[in-house]
């Protein structure tokens, strides 16, 4: 290859035997030569550091280690600077060899999470202190949404999880029983659906509501939420009915669990019988009256939520 300009010298590579300008884009530096560059040009140059690499991987490995740790400012520096100097070879590199390693990286990474966990916490515990009320809001709805997406997925693999590690999946329930009663008792009134191949559509949200509209107190006889009893969910027309809609809104109302409370004693009893033993006919009909209109009104509401496409938590 001629080169244009005559008062540039030019130089025949050893290897390709072709001509290139004797200028340090076509050739390395090389104080040791007496024209002070190398005998063959780059592309050759390039080759064949590769092809030595290819055939003496361990040996390489080590003269790169041992020159790192003999001056590792210097090398940090000499790769920062190359990564400001080609950040578009540095990008495709990295892709190239995360497609190649995939498993590997994934593995080696799986292995690394695994023994530094409080470093993980605490770098997710700094993220999420910096992070705005909103931003932390719109990560909570995206992890909503993501779960709802792939809910069977993400079932599985936690009980293929919990299936390797029963203890601990025991120990992690308790623990979230104890800081979450209201969860787990959704889920457990759920399940009893699920069980019998009913629908099972009630959420911890209108559970919430219920409380609220009955002003945390039993639907029945008015006893408040506190130390001598708690409020249960229970299934207005009994799981046992063969009419029983299932654990959905519409079925579902607050009741007084303790002594002598409103749940022990429905049992599995149809409405108005339990209404008439609790309060007698007269008031057993006004009281039924008053919860059938209560749940009409959130029957209507969760249809009008379906329909506009909000999101509730489960």
């Amino acid at each position: 290859m001629a080169c244009d300009d005559s008062t540039t010298p030019t130089y025949k590579c050893s290897k390709c035997k072709n001509i290139f300008p004797l200028t340090e884009e076509f050739f390395y530096r090389d104080a040791s030569r007496p024209l002070g560059f190398a005998y063959e040009c780059k592309s050759c140059g390039r080759l064949r550091s590769n092809q030595y690499a290819e055939q003496n991987r361990l040996l390489v490995r080590q003269r790169d280690k041992a020159s790192y740790w003999h001056d590792p400012e210097k090398s940090r520096r000499k790769t920062q600077k190359y990564r400001q100097e080609h950040p578009e070879k540095v990008r495709e590199s990295c892709k190239k060899s995360t497609i190649k390693h995939h498993e590997k990286r994934r593995q080696e990474h799986k292995t690394w999470a695994s023994k530094n966990r409080w470093r993980l916490r605490a770098k997710a515990r700094e993220r999420t202190k910096n992070r705005t009320p909103e931003q932390r809001q719109k990560d909570k709805d995206y992890k909503h949404r993501y779960y709802i997406q792939h809910r069977a997925q993400l079932a599985q693999k936690s009980r293929e999880w919990s299936e390797k590690n029963p203890e601990a999946a025991r120990e992690i329930r308790r623990r979230y029983s104890q800081k979450n009663p209201h969860v787990s008792k959704v889920a457990t009134h759920k399940r009893m659906a699920r069980k019998r191949m009913l629908p099972d559509t009630f959420s911890c949200d209108d559970w919430a509501y219920a409380k609220q509209y009955w002003h945390y107190s039993c639907a029945v006889c008015g006893h408040e939420e506190g130390f001598e009893w708690t409020l249960s969910m229970d299934h207005w027309i009994p799981l046992t009915d063969p009419y029983c809609p299932g654990t959905v809104v519409e079925n579902i109302v607050p009741l007084c669990e303790g002594n002598a409370g409103c749940n022990n004693i429905k049992s599995d009893r149809a409405p108005y019988v339990f209404l008439v033993e609790k309060l007698g006919a007269r008031k057993a009909k006004a009281k039924l009256q008053e919860i059938e209109v209560y749940l009409a009104h959130v029957a209507q509401c969760k249809s009008t939520q379906q329909s506009n496409g909000i999101i509730t938590k489960s």
